[in-house]
């Protein structure tokens, strides 16, 4: 019975692991730069899986870096992978994204094109990807250049019409000489409500200029909709901790040169600080009525229409044929209707069946498919019934028309007192004796032998194997269940999983930093570590927890002084490094992962 369970079980694990189809997506980061900026290329290859679990989570996305097309007026330079793992009720969403630092000294725009990648022995497409590249002279310098703090709303232009879906940057500035406690994880919060804005991307960082300073330049990307016209605010919000500076009363030795540097400056305090994009305020303006068709589609952007196509092109009268009709380029994909086909008696017309295909993650690039059901009427009929689809430009303020041409078919009439889609029957005749068969089985006149087997078959060690499948499938199945149910009903239980799971991968990634003496990347993932190990014991974000607050939490769980100590020097060592100009060339990281690997062992058998 246990070698029938096991390969049952063996059976389900292997046909859990699946993987599904392979998605690619490609981007610039950000979308829209100055001319001399640099920002990052990538383009991601995922997949969603069944199980498996992280050792065998990559496989077959083992991806090699690939040299890019030529750009006339782009630099690219390679700047390496990063893979990404979610385990949510056993489904693993698995990715490879490869990065590429991207810079242009000139204005205009510039596209990558789209070109073929392996991923496990079969050729797959990285979508085509567009880049902004805006004149230096159109930086917003900030009105008082003494400011430390900033935060900029960015859009590729002044005019916004309703309905459109407009690609928006989001950008928190920070001169280098600026302390600061703590940026938590949270994208910024609108403020107002006569927009839409879409997830935010992850926050991009790199070094900015603004009259003559160097700033840290944290860009979120997002798209807007405006649900209506008028003048309207679109302002932004961002919450971070600051630095309150006092006299030093006392120094600390950590023994770590880093933070005894970075402590015995002076004792800090923190206070907590919102900034806020521009006050302006934005004037959404209606379509323009001149020019607008009478079956506007109500897509604004920039499209283009491949030439439809059809299937079969050959049918007898009332035979089902698809009409499919292809529209590619950038715009408010989910709000626009099917183009119009022109009314023909000759055929009877359904409703389309409509899909999108995004080639960047904001769902404002793409293709959206439209598949037409038509039956023809008569086999007169000579071609497909034709179509318009209509948008309007935003950049040209006019309305394109694209005419979708009819194609030729071949239609001929049903055989007469035949239903259509019914092929033809070879009748064949049949004599008496064949259509007379044997109602019973001839009685068997041999006796069973010696040799055969008299046990009943309700006794068989087969048939009772059998019985035991479903049995087990019950069981794992109810096993199953259980958990879900606790990881519904019971949020403890659910912060507690998802931070087992999550720990390892970020104790791998601090182990990498640390062998490749990289201060940085070590300490950041550090404080990923503090946050996720003390976060399962409340019910909030983990990457939104300060310094002070994790120190809070700690304190009320009465862990001793030397354990929250622990963790609070990890914690502003990493802020030391972004923000406060320190260079980590002279720690020994791997007795600070022997450290770390102590204190997450520690923290995580808090309740």
């Amino acid at each position: 019975m246990r070698i029938l369970t096991a390969i049952f079980l063996g059976i389900t694990f292997a046909t859990s692991l699946a993987a599904q189809d392979v998605r690619v997506e490609s981007s610039f980061e950000p979308g829209i730069m100055y001319a001399g900026e640099t920002g990052v290329y990538r383009y991601t290859v995922s997949e969603e899986r069944q199980g498996g679990g992280f050792f065998s989570a990559f496989n077959g996305l083992d991806i090699s870096p690939v040299t890019l097309p030529p750009v006339p007026g782009l630099e690219f330079a390679y700047l390496g992978p990063s893979h990404n793992v979610n385990v949510v009720n056993g489904k693993s969403q698995v990715g490879v994204t490869h990065q590429y630092r991207v810079r242009a000294s000139k204005e205009g725009t510039y596209t990558l094109p789209s070109f073929e990648i392996t991923v496990d022995g079969k050729q797959q497409t990285v979508p085509a990807a567009t880049l902004k590249i805006l004149a230096a002279s159109q930086s917003n310098d900030p009105a008082d250049t003494g400011k430390a703090l900033l935060m900029e709303l960015v859009l590729p232009r002044d005019k916004i019409y309703v309905g459109e879906s407009l690609p928006v940057q989001v950008h928190l500035l920070i001169r280098k000489d600026t302390p600061i406690a703590g940026i938590n994880g949270e994208p910024p919060l609108k403020i107002g409500d006569a927009f839409a804005v879409s997830d935010f991307s992850a926050p991009v960082q790199r070094e900015a200029t603004r009259d003559g300073a160097i700033y840290l330049d944290i860009m979120w990307q997002a798209v807007v909709t405006p649900y209506k016209a008028g003048t309207y605010p679109l302002v932004f919000q961002k919450d971070l901790l600051v630095f309150v500076q006092s006299p030093s009363q006392q120094q600390r030795r950590t023994g770590n040169p880093l933070i005894d540097n970075f402590f015995n400056r002076n004792t800090r305090e923190t206070q907590r600080l919102s900034l806020y994009t521009g006050q302006d305020d934005f004037t959404v303006l209606e379509l323009p009525q001149e020019g607008r068709p009478d079956n506007f589609s109500g897509a604004i952007g920039q499209f283009t229409a491949a030439t439809p196509s059809v299937d079969p092109t050959q049918a007898q009268v009332g035979e089902p044929m698809t009409l499919s009709m292809n529209i590619d380029g950038a715009g408010n994909f989910d709000r626009f209707e099917a183009p119009a086909l022109v009314e023909d008696d000759g055929w009877r017309v359904y409703n389309p069946e409509e899909t999108f295909t995004p080639s960047d993650r904001y769902r404002l690039q793409g293709t959206k498919t439209f598949k037409y059901v038509i039956i023809p009427r008569d086999e007169s009929v000579t071609e497909t019934p034709a179509a318009t689809f209509n948008y309007f430009n935003p950049d040209t303020e006019q309305y394109v028309e694209l005419p979708l041409a009819s194609q030729p078919v071949t239609i001929t009439p049903a055989p007469p007192g035949q239903r259509p889609n019914v092929p033809a029957t070879n009748a064949t005749r049949t004599t008496a004796a064949q259509a007379r068969q044997p109602e019973l089985l001839p009685a068997r006149d041999t006796v069973v032998t010696w040799g055969q087997s008299m046990t009943p078959l309700l006794r068989s060690p087969w048939f009772l194997g059998v019985q035991v499948v479903p049995l087990a499938a019950l069981v794992i199945l109810a096993l199953t269940r259980r958990r879900r149910n606790r990881l519904l009903s019971d949020p403890r239980y659910a912060r507690e999983v998802s931070a087992r799971k999550a720990l390892k991968p970020r104790l791998a990634a601090a182990q990498k930093a640390a062998a490749a003496d990289q201060a940085d990347a070590f300490y950041s993932e550090a404080q990923r570590i503090i946050q996720l190990t003390t976060g399962r014991l409340v019910d909030q974000t983990a990457e939104a927890l300060s310094a002070d607050e994790i120190d809070s939490l700690l304190a009320t769980r009465q862990v001793d002084t030397a354990t929250r100590e622990q963790a609070q020097s990890f914690l502003h060592a990493g802020d030391a490094l972004k923000f406060g100009g320190r260079h980590g060339a002279d720690i020994n990281l791997k007795q600070e992962m022997a450290r770390l690997e102590a204190l997450s062992s520690q923290l995580m058998k808090l309740s």
